[in-house]
């Protein structure tokens, strides 16, 4: 992680010198996602709020999309129920239109984790199942380190109650299309956002 913060680093001041204001964003959002990776929850939305500002001051909607599901994914694993509801629905109803799926993919891995925040294993299951399973479908991958600290939360999760209900949780999610997941990430987002 270090070595790619300085890399990361050094590719925000060349782009900075030059004015390439939407390359700014995109460095400043992925050195978030390095400070998440690491654990550092404060220095990683500090990264991201600044990348989701350069973002929305330039008009680049897809890197703001980016930003406020990398905000929510990090308001989850800190534990910050209301913030990761509002930015992932925010982010998971921006992206589609814009057709990012990759994305749209991790958002519904961020819903995963805060499923599991909100204790709610077996929506978890099932929002993790759909992500990968359409992650595989559609030739994509995710950062492993990501998809590790995804993975851990579940194994917590389904070791606290009966393991073939939440892996059949989890197959069920994986038949969901692309559209079905994330209406249905969207319409509990919604209502937990209206409960709050």
């Amino acid at each position: 992680v270090s070595a790619a913060r300085a890399s990361f680093g050094e590719a925000l001041t060349i782009a900075e010198h030059a004015e390439l204001g939407n390359h700014v964003a995109g460095v400043q959002l992925n050195l978030g996602v390095l400070e998440l990776i690491a654990g550092r929850f404060a220095q990683a939305e500090q990264w991201l709020w600044i990348g989701q500002f350069q973002a929305e001051q330039r008009a680049l909607p897809r890197l703001q999309g980016i930003a406020l599901i990398a905000l929510g994914a990090a308001a989850a694993l800190r534990g910050d129920g209301l913030a990761a509801t509002v930015r992932l629905r925010d982010g998971l109803a921006l992206l589609p239109q814009l057709q990012e799926t990759t994305f749209v993919l991790y958002g519904l891995l961020g819903c995963a984790v805060l499923a599991i925040l909100r204790g709610e294993p077996l929506r978890a299951a099932a929002l993790y199942g759909a992500g990968t399973s359409l992650a595989q479908r559609q030739g994509l991958a995710f950062t492993l380190p990501l998809l590790q600290i995804v993975e851990r939360q579940l194994a917590e999760a389904r070791g606290q109650g009966d393991p073939l209900v939440f892996d059949a949780a989890e197959a069920d999610g994986g038949t969901w299309s692309l559209a079905n997941a994330v209406e249905r990430a969207l319409a509990w987002l919604h209502a937990e956002a209206l409960a709050a």
